[in-house]
């Protein structure tokens, strides 16, 4: 009967893989989000710039 939420997935092979991919996409989404805005300055300067070049 403890069986079941003693279960943590433990013996499946790609674990790993998942929790690591999680945590990055997390850290990512975190990044995106508190350097969000000063991202999208520097890609509107390099739009800027590259138009003004033609």
């Amino acid at each position: 009967m403890l069986e079941i939420p003693l279960h943590a997935g433990t013996a499946h092979s790609d674990l790993t893989l998942v929790v690591l991919s999680g945590l990055l996409a997390f850290l990512a989404g975190i990044g995106l989000g508190s350097h969000g805005e000063r991202l999208r300055a520097f890609v509107r300067t390099l739009t800027a710039t590259s138009d003004s070049t033609e």
